[in-house]
């Protein structure tokens, strides 16, 4: 697959974020039913679908065009992207961080879809 090393620029409703990973985090609560899982690549399709759902700004693209993009990103880490799955095995919502691949950036973990989404 094709290897992107140029970072997409932000997308009109992108929302960037940044946490130190230096601290003892705190597990989260979930709702009765949810659970957290990491990306698996059979859930691509269900992730896009997310995406277009929540942002609705077609800064994405079409599933064909968006996928590619996004696996063959240097610094796209499936062990990095949260899924949020409900009580019906359904998609709930995601979190995608990235990480920089560039010696010289932060060593903090970035979401270049800048997409912490939810749909419920």
């Amino acid at each position: 697959m094709h290897e992107n090393t140029t970072p997409r620029p932000p997308a009109p409703n992108d929302i960037r974020l940044r946490k130190l990973l230096d601290d003892t985090l705190t597990a989260p609560h979930w709702p009765e039913g949810f659970v957290m899982r990491a990306f698996e690549h059979r859930d691509a399709q269900a992730l896009h679908a997310l995406l277009e759902a929540v942002f609705d700004d077609g800064a994405d693209g079409p599933f064909d065009d968006w996928w590619p993009r996004i696996a063959g990103d240097a610094e796209f880490d499936p062990a990095l992207c949260f899924l949020v799955i409900d009580g019906e095995g359904l998609l709930a919502g995601a979190a995608l961080c990235w990480r920089p691949v560039s010696s010289r950036t932060s060593p903090s973990i970035r979401s270049p879809e800048g997409r912490a989404s939810a749909r419920r």
